[in-house]
């Protein structure tokens, strides 16, 4: 994902790996835009009461459908309308949540980039040996313990947090993160599978609950298992444990209408309602190709990806 400065000085422009759409974000100074957009802390200060940011594709046509909607969120107000440019204003009653990155904003630009297909998705997705795999599941269902096995094992990640989804070029399906961190919750699994990467530097958030993994801060011996994008060949639908971790990994098949729900679930289910027309036509089509060629186990991991997680990844991966 490439940030850019725009030709304004309020302007920046976010432009995909592999699509031609670029989206062009207006109402703050680039530097500001940059650091909100990948989740720093000087981006959050720049969120304050009388801001306005509008986002709109800059290589597709508006068409627009239905009534204009405002959403109110706490921490903005979104004003969306399907098949048109959006745009968040902030007032003196908006708090910033928890969130990394403001939810308002993260719904505006899963409102523009949907207007083209492509999907924001809460998930993993990481390579392991040849194998590239889209992780998702509820919190608590294990995506980070998952992708710091991975990482453990020698393999590849591209985010545990928000990924674009979309068709390649050449067919298939590529993910690729827009937030330049991993972000693992403290668990003791996690930090026994972190305690075998001493090389990832890791840097604690304000609230204390999780860590996060700069991937532009990296020794080059990490940076090349933290690629930006990656083609996705299985979608693993993650299981949340009903009580104790099995010590084995189970998986079986899941229906296509599993995965389907879940993606719905994983990225923002309001852009499939009746007041978005065209963002859910074009985001159904997406999902109906990952549907159609992705392998969909369900994936239920035990206490030996902790134990053995090079053995466990090539037992799940069909190694």
């Amino acid at each position: 994902m490439r940030i850019v400065p725009g030709p304004n000085s309020d302007e920046t422009i976010i432009e995909p790996v592999f699509s031609t759409c670029r989206l062009r974000l207006r109402g703050l100074e680039h530097d500001q835009a940059r650091a909100l957009l990948l989740g720093e802390a000087r981006g959050r200060n720049a969120w304050r009461p009388g801001l306005s940011i509008s986002a709109e594709l800059a290589d597709v046509p508006p068409d627009p459908r239905g009534l204009p909607q405002i959403i109110e969120l706490e921490d903005g107000r979104a004003h969306l309308q399907s098949g048109a440019s959006g745009r968040v204003t902030v007032e003196d009653s908006h708090k910033l949540g928890e969130s990394l990155i403001p939810r308002s904003l993260n719904l505006l630009l899963a409102q523009q980039w949907a207007r083209a297909g492509l999907m924001m998705v809460h998930g993993a997705a990481f390579r392991y040996e040849s194998t590239g795999v889209l992780a998702l599941g509820r919190q608590g269902a294990g995506k980070s313990t998952l992708t710091a096995a991975v990482l453990a094992a020698g393999g590849q990640v591209v985010s545990d947090d928000w990924l674009l989804l979309g068709n390649l070029p050449t067919g298939g399906i590529g993910a690729q993160r827009l937030r330049e961190f991993l972000m693992f919750r403290h668990s003791a699994p996690v930090s026994e599978l972190l305690n075998q990467i001493p090389e990832l530097q890791m840097v604690e958030t304000q609230a204390g609950c999780k860590r996060i993994a700069p991937t532009t801060e990296q020794a080059e011996c990490m940076s090349s298992q933290l690629p930006g994008h990656i083609e996705i060949d299985q979608t693993w639908i993650l299981a949340k444990p009903s009580s104790a971790r099995p010590q084995k990994c189970v998986n079986q098949n899941a229906s296509s209408a599993n995965l389907l729900a879940m993606l719905v679930e994983a990225t923002m289910p309001l852009l499939f309602g009746n007041a978005f027309p065209l963002e859910r036509g074009a985001l159904l089509t997406t999902a109906k190709e990952m549907v159609k060629h992705l392998e969909t186990p369900t994936v239920l991991t035990g206490i030996e990806l902790v134990e053995t997680p090079t053995r466990t990844l090539n037992k799940l991966v069909g190694l």
